[in-house]
């Protein structure tokens, strides 16, 4: 913590910067749009595009801030591992998908079990489901290391 702390704030706050500033320009937006249409399914489909746009753009963010760190904090420079990010861009995003996939498989699987059994079971199951969700987010990270460190150190 002591050698890497004050550069992953640093990435953190680069990160929540880079992902409030598509906002500046999209809430004048589909601000007309939510209040005009907050009954109105139609005129609130007209947002979808812009919604969906945001979370691509902020999961572009994610990974090359999250290569960059990985750069970063071996010592290969955070330009070149971003490069890498962007050659390895698809297999990055099919290992996202599959474990979110396998992540919401989880939460479903919660949910459901919820009212089979409701009560203290459920009360129990609804706790125990951070769990599952922080493993698959660890390995996921733990899986685009991998993917990264391939191509920075190949053998």
């Amino acid at each position: 913590m002591k050698k890497y702390g004050l550069p992953v704030l640093l990435f953190s706050l680069a990160e929540w910067a880079l992902t409030l500033l598509p906002l500046y320009w999209l809430l004048p937006r589909m601000y007309r749009h939510l209040l005009s249409g907050v009954l109105d399914v139609p005129l609130l489909l007209k947002l979808v595009p812009y919604v969906l746009g945001w979370l691509l753009y902020l999961f572009l963010v994610r990974k090359l801030l999250l290569y960059m760190q990985f750069g970063y904090t071996a010592g290969t420079g955070m330009f070149s591992s971003m490069l890498i990010c962007l050659k390895v861009l698809l297999p990055s995003i099919g290992i996202s998908i599959i474990l979110g996939a396998g992540s919401l498989a989880v939460l479903l699987l919660c949910s459901a079990s919820a009212l089979l059994y409701p009560g203290l079971p459920a009360l129990m199951l609804r706790q125990a489901a951070p769990l599952p969700s922080t493993l698959f987010n660890m390995w996921g990270i733990a899986a685009q290391y991998h993917l990264w460190s391939s191509k920075s150190f190949p053998q």
